[in-house]
C-alpha cells in the first residue's frame, strides 16, 4: 500500500457523551415499635450475629481484635438477656411477660435528592493494516508536509516505511471523563413512647429531626497512543525535520530512523477525585424529665493518581535500530530498544538528553464524628433501687422519714447532665466530659494508600556517536537495558478505601461504646446507685429476726437442685450466708446511731462503741451484712472465748454490687489509683462520702471502723480526704478505731493517715494504742500482693489441706470458703476447706499494724 501527498493525518475517531440523572425519594408515615423481654432478647442474638460477622472484614489486624472482642461482649450480654428472660419465665411466666415492655408511635416525614452528571470522549482507533508494505510519504510543501498519526495504527507485513518532508508526528489522542453528583437529605419525626415495668407506667414525647448532605467530584484523562510497524519486519523513518513519539510505539524487526531531531514522551494517565458527606440528627423526649441527643459525622474522600501507563519509545527486535540524527536525542521517560547484540545498535546525534517521569498514585480517606446526649431532671434510678426503695423505704418515706445520706453524690448534682446519647449514664463532672471525648475522637478513623514508581528513560546498548560533552556524559547515565522500564502504577481504589474507613470507624465506634458500657455500669455503682446503710432487725431480745423470703428462696434453691431442703439449708448456713432481715437506716437515725459492746480480743476487755462496717467487691447487701456480723467484733462467750456474733446495731453500708464483673473490678480499680489525695480531687463514691461523714460525726465519740477488701480503699480515701490542717488540729479522730480484713487498701499508709487525725502527729510509740487493727492471710493476694493490691503484712497463714494457687484462686470465686473470706469469726466452712483450724473459730487473728510492722523489723 503506497500512500503520497503534500501532508497526511491519520487521526482516531471521537465520541462525545453526556449523561444527567436525578432521584427524588419522599417518604411519609407512622411507625409503631414494640419492646418486650422477648425482642430484646431476640435482638440480643441477632446483634451477637452481625458483630460476628464483621470479625474479619477489615485489612487491619487490630481492628479485627477489636471486632472479636465487640462478637465476645455482644454474646455475653445476649446471654445475660437469655438467661434472665429463662429465668423469669421459669418464676411467673405472666409477669414476665408483662412488665419492662414499651411501645412508640411515631410519625415521620424523610426527603432525599441526588444528582449525577458525567461527560466526557471516548477514543476508536483509525487503522492502516497491509499484508505487503505500506509506504507513506509526504512532500511537495516544504514544512507543511507533515505525516501525523494521532491515535491509530499503522502496519504492513512486509515493511512499514514512512517520510515526511516537514517532519514524522506519532501522537496519543486522549480519552477524558468528568463526573459530579450531588446529595441532600432531611426529615423529622415526633410521637409518643409508652412504657411499663415493675415500677408502673411512664409516659413521654419525642421529637427529632435530620439533615445531610454531599457531594463528589472526579476528573481522569486516559492517553490512546499510535502503534507504528511490525515485530516480523523492517520499520523506517526519514524525513528533512523531526520525529516526535509522543506515548506511541514504533516497532520493527528492525528500525532505522532519519530526522533533524528525535524526541520520545510518555505521558501519563491521570485522575483525581474529590468528595464529602455530612450529616446532623438530634433527637428530644419530655416525660419524667428532658432528655436529648445530637450527632454529627463527616466524611471525606481524595484520591489523585499520575502514572504512564505505556512507554513511548521505539522497540526493535533482533536485527536491532540504527538512528542517524543530525541534532538531538530527547528522552522523557522514553525508550529505545532492542532485543539485538549491541553492534547491531548504532546511533550518532550530535547531543543526547533524557529525564525519567516520577508517577504516584494516592488515596485518603477519613471518618469523622461526635455525639453527645444531655438530660435536666431525668431519673437514673435502676430498677433494682426503685425495687428495694419499696422494700426498705416506701412506707416509712409516707411517715415522714428520709434518705437521702445514702447517695450524697445525687443529692447534690445539677440536674442538667451529659452523655453520650439519651440513653446512658449521664453526669455532670469529669467523667461526662472524657467519656465523650474519649469515645468520639478514638473512633475517627483516617487512612491513606500511596504508591510511587519511576518510568525511566532507557536504551539498550549499542554504538554510540554522540558528539558533544555532555551528550556523551547523559548517554552514560541513562539506563541501559532490553525491556521497557513503565513501571506503571494502578489506580487507587478509593471507593474500596471509602468503604473499609466505614468499616474500621464502626467497629471501632461499637467497641469503645461497649467499654463505655462497663464504665458507665462502674460509674453508676459508685456515683448514682443507693449506698445504703443497713443493719439486721431484731426481736425484743436483740437476736435476729429470720427472714421468710431468704428462706424460702434457699427451699426453691434446694428443690432445684434435687436435695433436702434442711440438710441444704445447714449447709448455706455453715457458708456464713445470710437467714435475717435486713433494715435500711434513714437520715434521721444516722444522727442518733445506737452502741455496741463487744470484747476487744487484743485486751480481753469490753469496749462500747459506733460500729460501722465497709464491705468489699462481688457483695450484695446479704453478703455485705454476712461479713459485717463475722470479721470485726464479737462477745465473750460462756466458754470464755471471743466467739459469739453481734447483730443488733451493727451498722453497715452497703457499697453495692455492679450488673457484671468487669465494672466491679473497674470499682476496685478506681479506688485503688485514687488511694490517697487523688480520690477527693477527682471524686468520691457514695461509699466514701459517708464514711467521711460519718468519721467527722462520730470521730470523737467512740466510732469503730470496719472494712474488708475493696472496703477498706473506701476507707482509706475518706481518711485520706479528712486529713488536713484543720482537722488534725482538732484530732478530728481522736477516738476513733479502724480494722482492716483482707485489706487492697496499703494498711500503713492508712494508719500513718489516721495517727495524724487522731493524735495531730505520725504513728509512734506513745501513740500505737490507736493504730489499725489488720487481718491478713499471707496467701491472700488481695491484702498481701504489692503495688498493685494491698502488699501488706500477714497475721495468719492457715493452709490445712496445703491447697496450691490455682486452687486456692478458684476458691476466692467459687461458693465455698477461700482464704479471702475467712476473717474475724469465719464460718465452719472454713475449717472444712483448711483455711481455720479445728475449735479455733474465734475473734484472734488481729494485730495492730504498728506492732506488725515493727516485730517485723525487729526480725
Amino acid at each position: 500500500m503506497d500512500i503520497t501527498a503534500k501532508s497526511a493525518n491519520i487521526t482516531a475517531a471521537r465520541s462525545d457523551y453526556e449523561s444527567n440523572y436525578k432521584r427524588t425519594t419522599e417518604q411519609k408515615g407512622v411507625t409503631v415499635a414494640i419492646s418486650t423481654p422477648i425482642t430484646n432478647a431476640i435482638q440480643a442474638v441477632e446483634n451477637t450475629v452481625n458483630s460476628a460477622k464483621a470479625v474479619g472484614s477489615s485489612k487491619n489486624d487490630r481492628i479485627n481484635a477489636l471486632g472479636a472482642v465487640n462478637a465476645g461482649f455482644e454474646a455475653m450480654r445476649a446471654a445475660e438477656q437469655v438467661g434472665k428472660l429463662a429465668e423469669a419465665l421459669s418464676q411467673n411466666p405472666t409477669q414476665a411477660l408483662s412488665q419492662d415492655v414499651s411501645v412508640s408511635i411515631t410519625y415521620g416525614e424523610q426527603k432525599s435528592v441526588e444528582t449525577q452528571h458525567s461527560e466526557g470522549n471516548k477514543v476508536e482507533k483509525s487503522q492502516i493494516n497491509a499484508g505487503g508494505k505500506v509506504n507513506i510519504n509526504t512532500k511537495g510543501d516544504g514544512k507543511n508536509s507533515t505525516l501525523t498519526i494521532a491515535g491509530s495504527d499503522v502496519s504492513g507485513k512486509g515493511g512499514t516505511h514512512l517520510k515526511g518532508e516537514g517532519g514524522v508526528n506519532m501522537l496519543a489522542v486522549d480519552e477524558n471523563h468528568l463526573e459530579r453528583s450531588k446529595n441532600k437529605s432531611s426529615g423529622f419525626n415526633a410521637g409518643v413512647a409508652i412504657s411499663y415495668g415493675s415500677s408502673g407506667f411512664a409516659f413521654g414525647v419525642t421529637a427529632g429531626g435530620n439533615v445531610a448532605k454531599g457531594y463528589g467530584n472526579g476528573e481522569s484523562q486516559a492517553w490512546v497512543g499510535s502503534q507504528v510497524g511490525s515485530l516480523s519486519s523492517q520499520t523506517t523513518i526519514e524525513n528533512g525535520g523531526d520525529v516526535n513519539i509522543i506515548s506511541s510505539q514504533v516497532k520493527g524487526k528492525s528500525v532505522k530512523v532519519n530526522a533533524e531531531n528525535l524526541n520520545i514522551q510518555s505521558l501519563q494517565d491521570t485522575m483525581k477525585y474529590e468528595g464529602k458527606q455530612e450529616s446532623v440528627s438530634g433527637q428530644v423526649t419530655v416525660g419524667y424529665g428532658v432528655s436529648g441527643s445530637a450527632s454529627y459525622s463527616k466524611s471525606k474522600m481524595n484520591a489523585d493518581y499520575a502514572s504512564v501507563n505505556q512507554q513511548a519509545g521505539i522497540f526493535a527486535g533482533d536485527e536491532g535500530y540504527d538512528m542517524d540524527i543530525k541534532n538531538r536525542v530527547q528522552l522523557a521517560g522514553g525508550a529505545v530498544l532492542s532485543t539485538a547484540e549491541k553492534d547491531k545498535n548504532q546511533l550518532s546525534a550530535r547531543t543526547f538528553s533524557f529525564t525519567d517521569i516520577e508517577n504516584h498514585s494516592n488515596a485518603k480517606a477519613s471518618s469523622t464524628g461526635f455525639g453527645m446526649g444531655f438530660s435536666v431532671g431525668r431519673d437514673q434510678t435502676s430498677q433494682e433501687d426503685k425495687e428495694k426503695n419499696e422494700v426498705y423505704r416506701a412506707e416509712r418515706e409516707r411517715n415522714g422519714e428520709t434518705f437521702e445520706q445514702a447517695n450524697p453524690n445525687q443529692a447534690n448534682s445539677s440536674p442538667i447532665k451529659f452523655g453520650l446519647g439519651e440513653n446512658d449514664v449521664h453526669s455532670a463532672d469529669f467523667y461526662a466530659l472524657a467519656k465523650i471525648g474519649a469515645v468520639n475522637l478514638l473512633s475517627n478513623t483516617k487512612k491513606s494508600e500511596n504508591a510511587s514508581s519511576i518510568t525511566s528513560s532507557v536504551i539498550s546498548d549499542g554504538i554510540f556517536n554522540i558528539q558533544d560533552v555532555e551528550g556523551q556524559e547523559n548517554l552514560d547515565r541513562i539506563t541501559k537495558s532490553k525491556v521497557e522500564q513503565t513501571n506503571h502504577l494502578d489506580k487507587p481504589d478509593y471507593q474500596s478505601l471509602r468503604k473499609e474507613v466505614e468499616t474500621d470507624s464502626s467497629i471501632k465506634q461499637q467497641f469503645f461504646s461497649n467499654i463505655a458500657g462497663f464504665t458507665d455500669e462502674a460509674y453508676r455503682t459508685m456515683f448514682i446507685a443507693e449506698h445504703r446503710m443497713m443493719t439486721a432487725e431484731v426481736d425484743e431480745n436483740g437476736n435476729p429476726i429470720e427472714d421468710s423470703k431468704l428462706l424460702a428462696e434457699i427451699n426453691k434453691e434446694a428443690d432445684k437442685k434435687g436435695v433436702d431442703r434442711e440438710e441444704y439449708l445447714n449447709d448455706q448456713e455453715s457458708k456464713g450466708r445470710n437467714i435475717y432481715r435486713l433494715r435500711e437506716i434513714s437520715d434521721q437515725e444516722r444522727n442518733n446511731l445506737e452502741k455496741v459492746t463487744y470484747t476487744d480480743p487484743l485486751t480481753g476487755k469490753s469496749e462500747t462503741r459506733y460500729v460501722v462496717a465497709f464491705n468489699g467487691i462481688f457483695n450484695d447487701e446479704n453478703a455485705a451484712a454476712k461479713f459485717a456480723w463475722q470479721n470485726y467484733m464479737a462477745k465473750e462467750s460462756e466458754s470464755g472465748k471471743i466467739d459469739s456474733r453481734i447483730y443488733k446495731d451493727v451498722y453497715f453500708v452497703h457499697h453495692p454490687e455492679a450488673k457484671n464483673p468487669i465494672s466491679e473490678l473497674l470499682v476496685a480499680g478506681y479506688e485503688k489509683m485514687f488511694e490517697g489525695s487523688f480520690g477527693n480531687l477527682l471524686g468520691m463514691d457514695n461509699s466514701s462520702l459517708q464514711a467521711k461523714d460519718i468519721m467527722t460525726k462520730y470521730g470523737k465519740d467512740n466510732l469503730f471502723i470496719g472494712s474488708h477488701s475493696r472496703g477498706t480503699l473506701t476507707v482509706a480515701n475518706a481518711l485520706s480526704a479528712l486529713n488536713t490542717k484543720e482537722n488534725r488540729e482538732a484530732k478530728l479522730l481522736s477516738d476513733t478505731k479502724v480494722k482492716m480484713v483482707g485489706p487492697a487498701a496499703n494498711v500503713t499508709n492508712s494508719d500513718n493517715t489516721l495517727s495524724q487525725l487522731q493524735t495531730g502527729s505520725s504513728r509512734n510509740e506513745e501513740n500505737k494504742n490507736g493504730s489499725i487493727r489488720i487481718e491478713n492471710h499471707k496467701l491472700d493476694p488481695v491484702g498481701s500482693l504489692p503495688i498493685v493490691l494491698g502488699g501488706n503484712l500477714a497475721t495468719m497463714n492457715d493452709n490445712v489441706h496445703d491447697r496450691g494457687v490455682v486452687r486456692r484462686i478458684l476458691d476466692m470465686f467459687g461458693p465455698d470458703s477461700s482464704m479471702h473470706n475467712c476473717y474475724g469469726l469465719g464460718q465452719e466452712q472454713c475449717v472444712m476447706d483448711g483455711y481455720r483450724k479445728e475449735n479455733d473459730l474465734i475473734m484472734n487473728k488481729e494485730q495492730t499494724i504498728y506492732d506488725l510492722n515493727r516485730n517485723s523489723n525487729n526480725k
